[in-house]
């Protein structure tokens, strides 16, 4: 992840974290990505081969990561840009 798409992603989590909660999102996230603490070879070892699976279990060691990536995951990928399209394709639409 390049420095900036890095104060991106804080700017994102300072938006949609609560304060109360930031350092301790901002900690889990540092060891999810490092694979310490937290996500330590212990628990790699249990990790499953779903990301559902994965982060399910994960909910138990950090609750507010795992309810962002549940939810990111969540997310279908090309929805907006989707409703986009169909929406200026209505526009240009000949009318009948």
């Amino acid at each position: 992840m390049s420095t900036r798409e890095w104060q991106l992603a804080e700017q994102f989590f300072e938006n949609s974290i609560p304060s109360a909660l930031h350092d301790e999102f901002l900690t889990h996230l540092s060891e999810f990505r490092g694979r310490k603490g937290r996500f330590g070879s212990a628990f790699r070892q249990k990790r499953s081969s779903s990301s559902d699976r994965f982060w399910n279990y994960a909910q138990q060691y950090a609750p507010l990561l795992a309810e962002l990536a549940v939810r990111l995951l969540s997310t279908p990928a090309n929805s907006v840009p989707a409703e986009r399209s169909f929406s200026s394709f209505n526009s240009y639409a000949p009318l009948n």
